[in-house]
C-alpha cells in the first residue's frame, strides 16, 4: 500500500512537469508564429492596456504560483485586522481567535483529483495535504492557522498635549507551528491618522533615523513619525500568552510590567473596580451605536468605552516591534511585514529600519506585503540607502520577499492612493524640501477589480476580492464566520444564548 501511494505521487509529479513544458512549447510556438486575425472583437479593442499588460506579465509571474497566492491573501486578511478595535469587545470567543484558509483543510484525495483534472498540483501541497484531516480539532493545530496575540493601539507622541498628529495601530499574529510572526499595521481610520498623511516630506538627515554613509534625501515625515517618534499607547493581549511564547517573549515581559503597576496602583488607591489580569474589563460588548445605549447610563457607557489595553507611556514603539523582529529572525523564524494604505507605508519604513539600520541581522526570512501603499520617500534616498546597505537593492529587487499589490480596474483606473504623494508634492513646488522624484520601493503587482473609481479600488475589500477570484475554480476563503469580528462574536452569544 505504501509503494502504490508512492508510485502515485511520482506518477502525479511526472505528469505535472509533462503539462508545464508543453504548456511553455506551445506558448514560446505562439510568440513565433502569432495566429492571423481577420477581425478584432469590440471588446478587445476596448480592452485597457495596462490591464492587457497586467495579463501577459503579472499574472503569469504571480496567480499561476498557488502558494504564493495564497499566503498574499492571508496577508490580506491580517492586514484587514489590523483595523479592527479589539479593545472595543470584552472577550473573543476561542474560534474568533485566528483563522485559516478553508483550502488549508483540503483533503489528499482532492488535491490528487485536482492534479489529475487540471494538472496544477505542486509536490510539497500534497505533502502537506498526507497530514491533514478535516476534523475541526485538527484545523487548530495546523501550522498555517493564525492566531492573534497582541494588539497594540492607539500610539501618539507623548510631547504633544492636545493635538494627536499620529494615531498608530498593529496587531501582532503568529502561526501555530511558532515559526512565523506577523505584523500586521493598520491604515488610516482616524483624525490623527489623516494628520500623519497630510504632512509633507523633510530631509533624511533631519531626522538620522536612518544610518549610513551618504544617506540623502527625502521621507514623508508624516509616515516616518508615525513609526519612529510615537511612545505612548495601549497594549492588549488577545490569544494564550503560552502560546505564544518564546517568540514574543519581550513583549509578554512589557505587558507583564505594565500590568503589576496597574495593580499596584490601584491597591494603593483601594480600588473597589473589579480587575481581571490587572485590566479594566467589561462583561459587554460595545456595539458602537447611539441607540442601543440608554440615555440613564451614562456613566455605565463610560466604563464600556474605556481601554481594556495597559497604557504604556516613555517608550518608543519602534524599539519595541524592532527588538521583536530582530530577536525573530535571529532564532530562524519567518517574520511577515504587513498593511494597508498607510500601514503599507509603516510596514516598509519597520522593514528598511531593519535592513539598513543593522546590518549584522540576516533578512533572509523577513517578506513585506503592502496593499495600496502610498511613496514615502524619493528617488534620492532610494539610491542612497541602497548604496549605504547594497542588501537593501538585493531585497527589493527580484527577491520576491517585497510585495506591492496594487488594484486595476477594467476602466484602466489604478488604486487612487498609490500616487497620491506624488501628486501632492508636484516637482514644481518641492514642498518639504524633496530632492528628486517621488517613487516606490518597487514595481506594483496588479490585481483585477471591478471597481468604478479609483477612489473605491483602494478599499481592502477589493483586494481581498480580487486575491480571493484568482482562484475562480475554488476562490479562497477563511473560516472565520465573517471578517468582521464584532459580528463572529455576536453570533456566539446568540448561539450560547439558543443552547
Amino acid at each position: 500500500m505504501g509503494n502504490t501511494r508512492i508510485l502515485r505521487c511520482i506518477a502525479i509529479f511526472l505528469f505535472s512537469i509533462i503539462y508545464v513544458s508543453l504548456a511553455k512549447r506551445d506558448e514560446a510556438q505562439q510568440q513565433q508564429h502569432p495566429p492571423r486575425r481577420h477581425h478584432e472583437s469590440s471588446s478587445t479593442k476596448k480592452k485597457c492596456p495596462q490591464q492587457q499588460q497586467m495579463h501577459n506579465k503579472f499574472h503569469q509571474r504571480l496567480f499561476h504560483n498557488r502558494r504564493h497566492t495564497q499566503q498574499a491573501y492571508r496577508m490580506a486578511v491580517l492586514s484587514y485586522f489590523a483595523y479592527f478595535e479589539f479593545h472595543k469587545i470584552a472577550e473573543l470567543p476561542q474560534h474568533c481567535r485566528g483563522f485559516q484558509l478553508v483550502q488549508d483543510s483540503t483533503s489528499t484525495r482532492d488535491v490528487i483529483t485536482d492534479a489529475l483534472l487540471h494538472g496544477n498540483i505542486a509536490l510539497s501541497d500534497l505533502m502537506e495535504a498526507q497530514n491533514m484531516t478535516n476534523t475541526r480539532q485538527s484545523d487548530f493545530n495546523n501550522p498555517k492557522r493564525y492566531s492573534f496575540q497582541y494588539s497594540l493601539y492607539n500610539w501618539k507622541e507623548s510631547g504633544v498635549a492636545k493635538v494627536r498628529f499620529h494615531d498608530t495601530d498593529m496587531l501582532l499574529s503568529t502561526s501555530n507551528n511558532g515559526k512565523e510572526l506577523v505584523i500586521a499595521f493598520g491604515g488610516t481610520a482616524s483624525a490623527g491618522d489623516l494628520s500623519t498623511n497630510l504632512q509633507t516630506f523633510e530631509s533624511a538627515n533631519h531626522s538620522s533615523f536612518f544610518q549610513g554613509d551618504g544617506i540623502e534625501g527625502s521621507l514623508h515625515r508624516g509616515f516616518l513619525n508615525a513609526y519612529s517618534r510615537v511612545d505612548e499607547g495601549y497594549i492588549l493581549p488577545l490569544g494564550n500568552a503560552s502560546h505564544s511564547m518564546p517568540l514574543l517573549r519581550d513583549i509578554h515581559d512589557l505587558f507583564t510590567k505594565c500590568e503589576e503597576k496597574v495593580r499596584k496602583k490601584r491597591k494603593n488607591n483601594n480600588s473597589t473596580t473589579p480587575q481581571i489580569s490587572g485590566l479594566m474589563l467589561t462583561t459587554e460588548i460595545y456595539e458602537g451605536s447611539s441607540k442601543n445605549r440608554n440615555n440613564t447610563s451614562t456613566n455605565n457607557d463610560k466604563e464600556k468605552r474605556r481601554s481594556r489595553g495597559c497604557h504604556l507611556k516613555r517608550i518608543k514603539l519602534s524599539d519595541i516591534l524592532r527588538q521583536i523582529v530582530i530577536d525573530a529572525l535571529q532564532k530562524g523564524l519567518t517574520v511577515h511585514v504587513v498593511g494597508h494604505s498607510l500601514g503599507g507605508a509603516l510596514a516598509t519604513l519597520l522593514a528598511g529600519d531593519v535592513i539598513v539600520n543593522h546590518p549584522s541581522v540576516s533578512v533572509k526570512k523577513l517578506h513585506v506585503w503592502v496593499y495600496g501603499s502610498p511613496q514615502i520617500a524619493d528617488d534620492t534616498f532610494l539610491r542612497s540607502a541602497m548604496n549605504a546597505a547594497p542588501r537593501l537593492k538585493k531585497f527589493l529587487r527580484g527577491t520576491g520577499r517585497f510585495n506591492r499589490f496594487v488594484t486595476l480596474s477594467n476602466r484602466c483606473k489604478v488604486d487612487a492612493i498609490v500616487d497620491v504623494t506624488k501628486a501632492a508634492l508636484s516637482e514644481r513646488k518641492k514642498l518639504g524640501g524633496v530632492h528628486g522624484s517621488v517613487v516606490h520601493f518597487a514595481e506594483p503587482r496588479y490585481l483585477l477589480t471591478d471597481a468604478q473609481s479609483s477612489a473605491a479600488a483602494h478599499e481592502l475589500d477589493q483586494y481581498l476580492n480580487s486575491l480571493a477570484e484568482t482562484k475562480s475554480k475554488d476562490p479562497l476563503a477563511i473560516d472565520l464566520p465573517s471578517l468582521d469580528l464584532s459580528q463572529c462574536v455576536r453570533e456566539s452569544n446568540a448561539s450560547s444564548s439558543k443552547k
